[in-house]
C-alpha cells in the first residue's frame, strides 16, 4: 500500500541521513548532533530547529532521489522530521 511504501521511503532518507551525517564540517557548528539532542530532550525548541537546518537539505535530496517528484519528497520530509521528534522526544 501507499502507507508501506511512505513508511520505507522515510526509513530509508533517515538512514541516508544517518550515514552521511559525518560528512559536514563542524567548525561553524556551536554544538555537536548529541548536544543538540541531549538539548531539544531538555526542552529546547531551537536545538531541534538546528538538526532540521542542518540535515533538511540533505534529506530533501535523498528523498527527491527516492520519489522523482517534488511533493512526495515534500511530505516525505515532513514524516522524516516527524518521526525524529517523537523518537527523541
Amino acid at each position: 500500500t501507499e502507507e508501506v511504501v511512505r513508511g520505507v521511503m522515510v526509513a530509508r532518507v533517515l538512514t541516508g541521513v544517518l550515514n552521511a551525517r559525518g560528512n559536514s564540517a563542524m567548525a561553524d557548528k556551536k554544538y555537536t548532533d548529541v548536544q543538540l539532542i541531549n538539548r531539544f530532550k531538555n526542552g529546547s525548541l531551537d536545538a531541534y530547529e538546528e538538526l532540521i537546518a542542518r540535515y533538511s537539505q540533505r534529506a530533501f535530496n535523498l528523498a527527491m532521489r527516492f520519489t522523482r517528484n517534488q511533493e512526495d519528497a515534500e511530505e516525505v520530509l515532513q514524516d522524516v522530521f516527524a518521526t525524529v521528534y517523537r523518537k527523541i522526544a
